[in-house]
């Protein structure tokens, strides 16, 4: 649940949200710190008066989200394909410690289910621009229990979870257009122990630098400081971080004394006519044991005509307490996706370099629809550790009420498998109906057809539902008919943003019947039905014939049949006679007008006299020759 309030200027605008509340109850994330806490989401509540776009930590940040058994999930920064994720124990994806830039980052996160369904999660972040505005207070006040669903099927298994739980509050005020300062305040269970932790940090930027310092202290002694830097020059992104951290939970995990440093660089290449991506980055650490640890990732991502790819090279090199060091490890990866023709394909690679060279792993899948209600699933996976070989093909058949995916699986070992995976939503408030399509998270319309015999406008026991009527949500039809009730439900719908409802009338059983509403304005809400009834009434036709004073028609103009209120209900061209006809007009009283243009290009006035009355009795009114010498003419300009 959301409530926003907004502030309006004299003319009646909306500012935007100057001073908006936003309260959120369910599953939610916490407020991201990169030393007491990463924002990991959990069932809980927050209220803030912070802008939903902006996050507290602005050089890397996390993803995550619900992702059920069979779906797969894809992470872009800007176009860049930068990982793959399937779900884990708990039916989420994660994509930790995603490394932002400096200015425009736009995040895309598409999922793909076994059905052929897609889904894509947008957010634009723009560092650079996070400061609090100057005189301006952000507050933050939220508490969740990490990784925990609102309504959890299973138990996270013990020491899965280190943050049980926690509580926060933080403040942000905007000293000037530059410089802002932040104090927080956080209370977590971990394990058994509870921690308090307090801490304060100051904000700045320079130029096109962004710049900050944070310190904590927790209860029980523990202390952190942690400095970074993200700034741009020309096209080459520069991000600078270092961590000092005693006896401290960093990221409510265990404690640390640790020394870190990490240094990133990221910029367009540019090769003949293709651009590539690319990244590099060093991480050293040192914990107080002696023990050292050196990390460093080379990244090159580009687009080949339909496929996104991408390759890094990655190394480790580790020091033991006592200076001996193990062996450096090498590791060389690529992933890729997109399409070969109407199939839709991903996979990746792993191969270690070092210590020993050796082949990893290897993951290809491929999807196609065969037609508008089949598709055919593949995949092959080979992990070379086990020596096992894993093949899967599935086929997937969409119904009115649900999808099914029959599914068969074989492995070098010998092993098969098989299953039946079912798909399907239920709305319980209008009787049992069954869906194929997302109800919960999607939009979704509730549409009731009818006869309405007393053009009241609205639906009255006894009058007749109207079977076999196809809706239209938008520009497209709905997949199915009305029933026998009239009924009809259209899951699917994207949220939050207006969208036209109509109907088909082609698909009417009597060519008179017109719907007393042309258009209905709805704006659907996740999980939350929007009711439209759509009232028919009789429909006639309203013809006639626009000439000049000696009786020649007057060709090519534009004609508005007006209700009572003046709104548009129908436009029509007059022909080369002059002929004119407005069809399937609803029952009632109408006037005619010349369009604007019309009228203009013609030097006439725009009414014509009389008025127009559509009736069961008189479905066809005929208004015979209408004299252009009997409307007002009007001065050319």
């Amino acid at each position: 649940a959301r409530f926003h309030a907004y502030r309006s200027d004299p003319e009646g605008g909306l500012l935007g949200p100057l001073k908006a509340t936003h309260f959120a109850i369910g599953d939610v994330a916490a407020f991201d710190s990169r030393l007491s806490g990463s924002p990991r989401s959990g069932r809980g509540a927050i209220v803030t008066n912070r802008p939903l776009i902006a996050r507290a930590a602005f050089d890397r940040t996390r993803f995550e989200g619900s992702l059920p058994a069979g779906w797969e999930a894809e992470i872009y920064r800007n176009g860049e394909l930068l990982a793959f994720a399937k779900p884990s124990s708990d039916q989420r994806y994660v994509f930790d410690d995603v490394q932002l830039l400096y200015g425009e980052n736009q995040i895309s996160i598409v999922m793909y289910g076994p059905q052929g369904q897609i889904r894509t999660r947008d957010e634009v972040i723009n560092v650079g621009q996070d400061n609090v505005p100057p005189g301006q207070t952000w507050y933050w006040a939220g508490v969740n229990q990490p990784g925990r669903d609102l309504a959890p099927l299973e138990r996270p298994p013990d020491g899965a979870l280190e943050a049980r739980s926690q509580a926060t509050f933080s403040l942000e005020h905007g000293l000037d257009e530059r410089t802002s300062a932040g104090a927080l305040a956080r209370m977590m269970l971990i394990g058994d122990e509870k921690v308090t932790i307090l801490e304060g940090s100051v904000r700045r930027s320079f130029g096109k630098a962004l710049v900050q310092v944070s310190a904590a202290k927790e209860t029980t002694g523990g202390t952190a400081v942690r400095a970074q830097m993200l700034t741009k020059f020309g096209r080459l992104n520069v991000s600078i971080e270092g961590l000092l951290a005693n006896d401290f939970h960093l990221l409510g995990g265990r404690t640390r004394t640790a020394r870190e440093g990490r240094f990133a660089l990221d910029a367009p290449v540019r090769i003949g006519r293709r651009t590539i991506s690319a990244h590099g980055d060093m991480h050293f650490s040192r914990d107080e044991d002696g023990s050292k640890q050196l990390d460093a990732t080379a990244r090159l991502a580009t687009s080949v005509q339909r496929f996104n790819l991408a390759t890094d090279l990655r190394y480790r090199r580790q020091f033991l307490p006592s200076g001996a060091a193990d062996p450096t490890e090498l590791n060389w990866g690529l992933i890729g996706s997109g399409r070969l023709g109407q199939v839709r394909v991903s996979g990746g690679a792993s191969f270690d370099i070092t210590p020993q060279s050796r082949f990893r792993s290897a993951e290809l899948s491929a999807y196609w629809s065969a037609s508008e209600n089949a598709d055919w699933e593949g995949g092959l996976v080979y992990d070379a550790a086990a020596r096992r070989g894993r093949a899967r093909v599935s086929h997937v058949r969409r119904l009115d009420a649900m999808a099914i995916a029959l599914t068969g699986e074989a492995a070098t070992d010998g092993s098969i498998a098989a299953g039946v995976n079912l798909i399907f939503s239920i709305d319980p408030s209008s009787g049992l109906r069954f869906s194929r399509r997302p109800l919960a998270g999607a939009g979704v319309v509730r549409a009731r057809v009818y006869r309405d015999l007393n053009d009241n406008g609205a639906w009255d026991k006894g009058e007749p539902p109207e079977k076999g009527a196809l809706i239209t949500t938008g520009r497209r039809p709905s997949d199915k008919a009305t029933d026998a009730q009239g009924a009809v439900l259209v899951g699917g719908l994207g949220t939050f943003d207006p969208i036209a409802i109509g109907l088909d009338t082609s698909s009417l059983s009597d060519p008179m019947l017109v719907p007393r509403k042309a258009l209905q304005v709805v704006v659907p809400r996740p999980g939350v039905p929007a009711q439209v009834d759509i009232g028919l009434v009789g429909g006639g036709d309203v013809e006639g014939a626009l000439v000049k004073n000696g009786g020649m028609g007057i060709e090519g103009l534009t004609l508005e049949l007006l209700d009572d209120a003046g709104k548009v209900v129908a436009t029509a061209q007059s022909d080369y006679d002059g002929f004119f006809l407005f069809e399937r007009v609803p029952y009632g009283k109408y006037r005619i007008a010349v369009a604007k243009d019309s009228a203009a290009a013609a030097q006439i006035a725009r009414d014509v006299p009389g008025q127009v009355i559509v009736t069961p009795d008189k479905s066809v009114v005929r208004m015979g020759s209408i004299h252009a010498g009997s409307l007002p003419l009007i001065a050319a300009n």
